[in-house]
């Protein structure tokens, strides 16, 4: 994205308008996050996929601007991509950006989990899926801030499902 993807990245670092963004799109102009309650986090993740023959795939991506809200305890985590071309894919995109940003999050949480608690889980489902019952995630809200000309891409996953023919199939159930 090159010069546009820097002016843009530079302007929403700053937490006042990175505040501003959301409370305009999520919260009809509400002050409900503060600049001071964000913190910066990191952009990159990664990911390790083991197959059932161990065969291990590499996956890192990253985002443009990513922060937390930190209220008493942290509220959620908000991002940002910068686009100055229409993606037509950019619902797939985000929804594999904000399910490595909930996998971070699960990973965080079995990490902190002490090890002689982990040793009593070995062997139930918890362990296995390294996540327990009463475990909680912070929710992700990932924003597309666009700067070209006109966007005629899609804006929800649900637009890019062929669905032709669907409407008779409704009538019948």
């Amino acid at each position: 994205m090159g010069k546009v993807n820097t002016v843009w990245n530079h302007y929403f670092r700053d937490k006042r308008r990175f505040a501003d963004l959301f409370n305009g799109v999520c919260f009809d102009g509400r002050q409900v996050i503060k600049p001071e309650e964000l913190i910066e986090l990191d952009g990159e993740s990664n990911f390790v996929l083991e197959d059932k023959d161990g065969k291990r795939r590499y996956v890192q991506r990253y985002r443009d601007i990513i922060k937390g809200w930190n209220g008493f305890v942290l509220r959620g985590i908000l991002a940002v991509e910068l686009q100055d071309k229409v993606h037509y894919a950019m619902p797939v995109k985000n929804m594999i950006m904000d399910a490595l940003s909930y996998t971070d999050q699960m990973g965080n949480i079995w990490e902190n989990i002490p090890n002689d608690e982990k040793k009593i889980l070995v062997g139930s489902p918890d362990y296995f899926l390294r996540f327990r019952k009463d475990d909680k995630l912070c929710p992700v809200i990932t924003l597309v801030f666009y700067c070209g000309d006109n966007w005629d891409g899609n804006i929800d996953l649900h637009s890019m499902f062929n669905l032709t023919g669907m409407e008779e199939q409704k009538d019948v159930m």
